[in-house]
């Protein structure tokens, strides 16, 4: 199918699962197959939604721990964040709308391949958490939801690649790479919202990979083989 068509990849799964990592080989290995590949990431708080917690962050918060996340601003100002929430939701739909122009509708119409982590499915579940922990209805982000949802869903064709790993071994790997340690909320609307989501948007069967106990390798044959990537002739 990669023969006839563009084809959009999604990569989703929790925070350390490996998904930039798994995403970077699939792009590695379509390049040297010969085919023209885009990899790309489009997730909330972008652009001018990213822009505003900075601001919000630096004059309220003016912390170095986990810095410009908006993960400081649920944690530290919830009420304020609950304010802005809704300039927030707009601002942060309008900058994912042109990265989504620029990064996968022009790349697709080309005729490459693109490849993304996140996309509709971690909005989507990023959206719900982010509302629920500032104590708001999630139909607060019903409206935007549907219009990032046509958008994103533009395309067409779209597979869902769904990796997780357990909470130990996560933890491990947020320790490695230097990153904050995520709340076990998160992680719990990550293993839940975010795979029914991904179930639910994916165009053909989703795969689900497991990476507890799997290598990198190994993982990277199952996504390959999924993908119909084995024994694919170049261009």
């Amino acid at each position: 199918m990669l023969e006839k068509q563009p084809r959009l990849v999604v990569f989703v799964g929790t925070v350390g699962s490996g998904k930039s990592t798994q995403m970077e080989l699939v792009a590695y290995k379509l390049r040297r197959k010969g085919f023209k590949t885009k990899v790309s990431t489009l997730k909330t708080n972008h652009l001018l939604s990213h822009l505003l917690t900075i601001a919000v962050q630096r004059i309220l918060v003016n912390s170095e721990r986990n810095p410009f996340t908006i993960g400081v601003l649920i944690e530290r100002k919830p009420l304020v964040l609950k304010k802005l929430f809704r300039l927030w939701l707009v601002l942060d739909a309008f900058s994912i709308s042109v990265k989504f122009i620029w990064d996968v509708a022009l790349p697709l119409r080309s005729g490459r391949i693109v490849l993304v982590e996140e996309y509709l499915p971690a909005i989507i579940t990023d959206y719900a958490y982010i509302s629920k922990a500032v104590g708001l209805s999630p139909n607060v982000t019903i409206g935007v939801i549907r219009f990032l949802s046509r958008i994103l869903s533009s395309p067409g064709f779209m597979e869902i690649v769904f990796l997780d790993a357990s909470q130990i071994v996560l933890q491990e790997r947020w320790k490695l790479r230097g990153s904050p340690r995520e709340k076990a909320e998160y992680l719990q609307i990550q293993q839940t919202l975010l795979l029914l989501c991904s179930e639910k948007l994916s165009d053909h069967r989703l795969l689900r990979v497991d990476t507890t106990t799997q290598s990198v390798t190994e993982t990277n044959e199952y996504v390959l083989t999924h993908l119909g990537l084995s024994g694919i002739s170049a261009r």
